[in-house]
């Protein structure tokens, strides 16, 4: 949805319901825990050293449910009290340049792999796109603590291809735009992990960005 004002929130909730009970604009819902992805579509990758410690790794947990890996110096999101949960819709707000961009999304999975006997656990959930959204695919939000080293990572994995005019004739901009998000919401999960946990031990954050999948 592109508009040349912002958004009100009515006009939001009005956005949302009318998605209530529409399809994914792709059918491999799911796919980002797939090996390998469809034809057509990109995968990008970041992940971001966020700490040590089971401690860390909670309060990692807790930013991902209050949706804290959304950026704010590029994104509103509508609404971050939004439970985790599958089914459960959000809306996300970006300029692109003179007008607003307004992309709707419902969480597809939520999972968490942390028996005793694992090495490495995980936490996270994966949205996906509805009508309206400027790009076309699915993205998983998840944050990782590694029992050996005691290193906890925050891991973003997108998976899409252009769902709008705008976005393919303008895809260069359009992949730096996503790469950008990719950046600042490492940053952002690493910021809400410093800021609520004082005292944890974390140590500078290294940010790196993997090789482009297709």
């Amino acid at each position: 949805m592109l508009t040349v004002v912002r958004p009100t929130e009515a006009s939001v909730i009005r956005l949302l319901l009318e998605r209530t009970d529409s399809q994914f604009t792709y059918h491999q819902v799911g796919m980002t825990h797939r090996d390998s992805f469809p034809p057509g579509f990109v995968a990008d990758r970041e992940r971001t050293l966020l700490g040590y410690g089971e401690a860390t790794y909670e309060i990692a947990k807790e930013g991902l449910r209050r949706w804290a890996m959304f950026p704010g110096e590029m994104t509103t999101l509508f609404w971050k009290h939004c439970p985790i949960r599958v089914g459960e819709q959000v809306a996300v707000l970006f300029r692109a340049g003179p007008l607003w961009s307004l992309n709707p999304c419902r969480i597809v999975d939520v999972f968490a792999d942390e028996s005793e006997e694992r090495k490495s656990v995980r936490f996270g959930f994966a949205c996906g796109t509805l009508p309206g959204h400027l790009e076309c695919g699915e993205e998983q939000f998840a944050v990782s603590w590694n029992r050996v080293d005691d290193s906890v990572h925050y891991e973003l994995l997108a998976v899409s291809r252009p769902n709008h005019w705008l976005t393919k004739i303008g895809s260069p901009h359009a992949r730096h735009v996503q790469a950008r998000f990719r950046r600042l919401s490492g940053a952002a999960m690493k910021s809400f992990v410093t800021n609520c946990g004082p005292g944890l031990p974390l140590r500078p954050a290294t940010s790196h960005r993997l090789a482009v999948e297709r």
